[in-house]
């Protein structure tokens, strides 16, 4: 995740909020990622793919940091087929 890009930007300019570009965990799995070593289930795994997918569409659309680029399989955004 490009947090220290979005951390640079923000210093630079007032008006952009690094939090769009963060990762959050589903709130309905809160619970699954409470310890770093805890394996979390089937859904919370995907959950947790989404929102970092999420995350990298947002950032692609703020930030210029080499290797951020649209994901194929992406619920967002054009590089979904047919939109």
């Amino acid at each position: 995740m490009p947090y220290a890009a979005a951390l640079r930007l923000a210093q630079e300019d007032a008006d952009f909020d690094p939090e769009i570009v963060v990762a959050r965990v589903p709130s309905d799995r809160l619970g699954e990622f409470s310890y770093a070593t805890e394996h979390v289930t089937h859904d919370g795994a995907v959950g947790a793919l989404l929102a970092c997918t999420q995350a990298l569409e947002r950032a692609k659309e703020h930030l210029e940091v080499p290797g951020v680029v649209a994901c194929a399989g992406s619920t967002t955004g054009s590089a979904r087929s047919g939109s």
